[in-house]
Parts: C-alpha cells; sequence; structure tokens
C-alpha cells in the first residue's frame, strides 16, 4: 500500500476550488496519493463545477457581499469560509488506496469512509454516514458536502466541505432554483460537528482526526508532508458568470440530486454549440468532451442520445446524481425548441 502524504494549510474558501483542481494536477505528475486539509476563512458561495450560477443563486447573491466561487466537483451550491473546512484526496489512479481498480463512479462511495472515520472520532454520536447522495450526516444533520473530479488518464480527486462551527446551508434568499418536485432532494437540514461534540476541538484536532481516520480505514502509512502550503493557485475553473451570448436556455428539470439544464446555440438543424449544466458530479473532462462531441450533430434525439451514452462509456467516465440519461438529450432539445 503507497503512503499518504499529509498536508494541513489554511485557504481562502472563494480559492479553495482551484487549491483542489491544482492538488488533482500535481498528484497527477507526482504520483503521489495526497490528502490536503484545509481551514478556511473569509465567506463564500461555492457553486458546484457544472452549475449555471444564474440558475442555482439569486440575482441579489449573485452581486451581494459574499464571494461566489466554484468547487472543484460538481454538486450543489454551499456556503463555505470561516467555521469550515475543506478536505481533498487526490489520488493517481481510482484505485490506489485500495488494492485494486475501481470505476470513476465509485470514487466518493470508496474514499468518503475515510472522512466518515476521522468525523466519528471527532464525535458525531452515532457517527458520521454516506448514503450514496452527495453529502455526510450524523444525528439526522447534514454536516459535509462531498464531490469528486477526475482526469482522463484517471487520477481522481475526492472533495468535501465540512461543517464544524458554521453550517454549509445557504443564506436566506440565496437560492436561485425553483423548489424541487421531491421535498427529500436537498436531503436532511444542515448542522454543524461543534453542536454533535461534547467538548471542542481545534483545527489541527479535527485534521489529525481525519488523517487517521483514513490511516484506519485504508491501512496506508500517512507521512506529513514536508510544506503546509497549498498547491500554487491555478485557475483551472471556468468564471462564476459563463458567456452565454447567442444561447438558448431549456429551463431546469428535476434530477435525484437537484436540477439539470442545457444552453444551446442551433445551427440550421444542428447543434451549433452547446452547455450541460446543473447539480450533477461527472470529471470536468467527460462534460467538456461531451460539449465539444454534440457540436454539429442533428437536432434529433437519436443523435443526441447516442452521443451522451459514448461520452459517459469512456475510460474514467461516470456521472452521479442522475438516473435517467435521456434528461441530457431531452434539455438539449428543449432549448433549441425542437421538445
Amino acid at each position: 500500500m503507497p503512503p499518504l502524504a499529509f498536508r494541513t494549510s489554511r485557504c481562502d474558501a472563494a480559492r479553495f476550488g482551484r487549491v483542489t483542481a491544482g492538488l488533482l494536477r500535481e498528484v497527477e505528475r507526482s504520483g503521489v496519493p495526497t490528502l490536503l486539509v484545509a481551514e478556511l476563512s473569509g465567506d463564500a458561495l461555492l457553486l458546484g463545477r457544472h452549475q449555471r450560477a444564474s440558475s442555482a443563486l439569486s440575482p441579489s447573491a449573485l452581486s451581494g457581499p459574499i464571494a461566489v466561487a466554484r468547487r472543484a466537483g460538481g454538486g450543489r451550491t454551499i456556503a463555505a469560509g470561516q467555521g469550515r473546512i475543506g478536505v481533498a484526496l487526490a489520488l493517481p489512479d481510482a484505485g490506489a488506496l485500495l488494492g485494486g481498480p475501481i470505476g470513476a463512479d465509485k470514487v466518493v462511495n470508496r474514499y468518503v469512509r475515510g472522512l466518515n472515520a476521522g468525523l466519528t472520532a471527532c464525535g458525531t454520536g452515532a457517527g458520521a454516514h454516506f448514503f450514496g447522495r452527495d453529502f455526510v450526516s450524523a444525528e439526522g444533520t447534514q454536516i459535509a458536502v462531498v464531490s469528486q473530479d477526475g482526469l482522463p488518464g484517471g487520477a481522481v480527486l475526492f472533495e468535501a466541505v465540512v461543517a464544524i462551527e458554521r453550517s454549509l446551508a445557504l443564506p436566506p434568499d440565496a437560492r436561485g432554483y425553483p423548489d424541487h418536485g421531491d421535498p427529500r432532494a436537498d436531503g436532511p437540514p444542515h448542522g454543524t460537528l461543534a453542536e454533535l461534540w461534547k467538548s471542542p476541538r481545534s483545527f489541527e484536532q479535527v485534521a489529525a482526526a481525519v488523517a487517521e481516520g483514513y490511516e484506519r480505514v485504508y491501512g496506508c502509512p500517512v507521512t506529513r508532508g514536508d510544506g503546509a502550503d497549498a498547491p500554487d493557485e491555478i485557475d483551472l475553473l471556468p468564471p462564476v458568470r459563463e458567456d452565454e451570448a447567442g444561447l438558448e436556455e431549456s429551463g431546469v428539470a428535476d434530477v435525484p440530486i437537484g436540477f439539470v439544464e442545457a444552453l444551446v446555440k442551433v445551427d440550421g438543424d444542428r447543434v451549433g454549440d452547446v452547455r450541460i449544466r446543473g447539480d450533477f458530479l461527472a470529471p470536468t473532462f467527460v462534460v467538456e468532451d461531451l460539449e465539444r462531441d454534440l457540436v454539429g450533430k442533428p437536432l434529433e434525439f437519436a443523435a443526441l442520445g447516442a452521443a451522451v451514452d459514448e461520452a459517459f462509456r469512456r475510460p474514467n467516465a461516470a456521472v452521479l446524481g442522475v438516473t435517467r440519461m435521456r434528461i441530457f438529450p431531452d434539455a438539449i432539445l428543449a432549448a433549441a425548441g425542437r421538445l
């Protein structure tokens, strides 16, 4: 079993997504499995990697005093900053700590277990648990939100933000989405680790417990990194507000984890340009490749559906939070006025 390099850092919440994206690429080059636990500062609203900002957040939130940024992984928007920590586990391949290969769709399920062990050791009552969605719960409340990213060569990222003294719940009136058809879609109410533990713990104690959780669950030796700094800030994420000139929108459609939508520029009877957006979890390269592959395709369900199916069958591809893949071609056709 390879050793797991462990680092701690202090990081502004608005920068956390860029740090974790940079860490993934660093580990792809070095081949060294690395766990980063960051004490977050400031305040920020962190969009999921694939969300459309103007759908997920209200106009007042987008223009308000709280910074808006993106996480490296997909999923829903959360509040982050002081009173929370960020956790990133970057691996050169998905099976690096497991003794054998796994599919990209198993990354969160397999690597959340070390985090759960660490949070349980910090005093979560009956324990921290993951039930296959995008959050960790304890005593009926959400105390962490989890996600993932990956690279074409197989390197993967497990990413989490944990509520220590302040929850991950959005401020009042920040939500831009309509009500979901399933009232359970957002999961249980948000809470904090501090509401559950019997005595306070410092950031260093929580970080050490998380590292020990990974060591215990995976049987890998954990070595403290030489430097305490996070990777250099690398602007690897798209802007919060993307250029949408000339694109028609589909509107949002319910999926189990939240919403999905598409934006399309029509070129006759074909796709001229396209964006796939929403709360789903998928490696960035898969979504970007799919968007490129869809350009020039006929605006017909069969052609669009075939491109979607092919994209998510590629090596190291996955999509979580979506149960019916036809939601993607349907959204494209809706945006194009063909549904």
